[in-house]
């Protein structure tokens, strides 16, 4: 028996050390993230419209589908609900690469995003894990490496995805289909281990209540995340179009590449920050980092103001950066807030509801933008941003008082 207790153990040890490097190389398409806008516009010829309204119909299956892929994720457990979402993003990997139509890419990007409803589970994995080697307090040590390994892979993916893109436009995405068949291999080596008492069929079918502080955090995720996540993908295709306006196809995937390390540089520092002053911020972590995206956006606003090319560019470079430096950072810390305030029978529902929350604002925010790029600047987009910037530093400043008074 205590052969038996030594050897789960050993299992759910050696799985926590793969999980973060697993989560750093399979949270995302790797390579395709670095040059995402300039091939879907260059090589698929897609406008920044068609762009957004990808972002917008995939979100929606999303919101769509949580319900019955979280049944499903029930019934066949989290280890195989993981090893499924990464064939599942190995296939749209497949898909954007080589399809040819708008509808093709469209499920390719749907596939894309809903591998994460399965996915998602591997934090439920590392949490039952910690768990079960009372390592509890533990878990934002190793979603903090896990973001520390994702950013800095992908700042180095950054520094060559010019120079590949420029050799040939597919090189890339040829890249991106190999990790991502390299992420359903190591799938595989995942195990979980709980303990006795946390294993209860009948409380584990139970609806995860809705308290007020678990009601908060899921409109904070959803609406500062969602912020975030379009922010970037905004203030990127802001600058990739700054940059045409003065240089040719070759120069701007070039400088271009760049500014993604600068990015993913900034994004690696933010992790590396967040994880020496976690312990003495902790709460205030919300509203704080909501402040730093509101000056994000209002310095990518000035910079269009701006007729100095040079000035220009270091204002939106810099707004950018702050943008990717705090995107990890905030998830982390959402997570471990959400965790923390569930029983350990509602953390796989609540993991999975906090992924819903976040594809709702996604969706919401992607259909209005597209809308808006439909008449107006992209300028316009950045400056509703600012605003929705304010609107999570209210309700982040409000789940701080209550988690503060939770805590008395």
């Amino acid at each position: 028996m205590e052969e038996n207790i030594e050897v789960k153990k050993n299992k759910a040890l050696s799985s926590i050390k793969i999980i973060p490097w697993f989560q750093g190389f399979s949270n995302d398409l790797m390579f395709y993230i670095a040059i995402n806008t300039l091939f879907l516009t260059t090589v698929k010829n897609l406008t920044a419209s068609q762009i957004s309204f990808l972002t917008t119909i995939s979100c929606l299956c999303y919101i769509l589908l949580q319900k019955p892929f979280l049944e499903i994720t029930k019934k066949i457990s989290n280890i195989k609900s993981v090893r499924i979402g990464t064939i599942i993003l190995l296939l749209g990997s497949i898909i954007i690469t080589f399809g040819k139509s708008y509808y093709i890419l469209m499920l390719g990007q749907v596939l894309y995003t809903i591998s994460l409803l399965f996915k998602i589970m591997d934090n439920v994995i590392l949490k039952n894990n910690l768990e079960y080697l009372d390592k509890n307090d533990e878990y934002i040590k190793y979603k903090n490496k896990s973001s520390i390994i994702y950013s800095s892979v992908t700042m180095i993916i950054a520094l060559f995805a010019g120079k590949l893109f420029n050799i040939n436009y597919y090189l890339p995405m040829y890249l991106c289909i190999a990790v991502c068949a390299l992420n359903v291999l190591v799938s595989f080596r995942l195990t979980e281990e709980k303990k006795e008492n946390i294993i209860d069929k009948t409380e584990n079918n139970k609806k995860i209540g809705f308290s007020k502080i678990i009601f908060i955090i899921m409109i904070s995720y959803g609406i500062f995340y969602a912020t975030i996540q379009t922010g970037q993908a905004n203030s990127k295709l802001f600058i990739q179009y700054e940059l045409e306006k003065h240089f040719d196809i070759g120069l701007t995937a070039t400088y271009f590449s760049y500014i993604l390390v600068a990015s993913r540089a900034s994004r690696v520092l933010g992790n590396i920050i967040f994880k020496k002053i976690y312990h003495r911020v902790k709460d205030k972590t919300g509203y704080g980092l909501a402040i730093l995206c509101g000056i994000a956006f209002f310095l990518i606003i000035l910079s269009s103001l701006i007729s100095v090319l040079l000035l220009k560019l270091i204002l939106m470079v810099f707004g950018f950066c702050i943008i990717l430096g705090i995107r990890d950072v905030f998830s982390n810390y959402t997570q471990d807030l959400l965790l923390r305030n569930l029983k350990p029978s509602e953390q796989q529902s609540g993991i999975s509801y906090l992924g819903l929350s976040r594809k709702i604002g996604e969706t919401s925010m992607s259909f209005i933008f597209s809308m808006m790029l439909l008449k107006l600047d992209i300028i316009y987009v950045i400056i509703a941003l600012l605003a929705l910037a304010c609107i999570s530093f209210a309700i982040n400043y409000k789940l701080y008082m209550m988690v503060q008074k939770e805590n008395i």
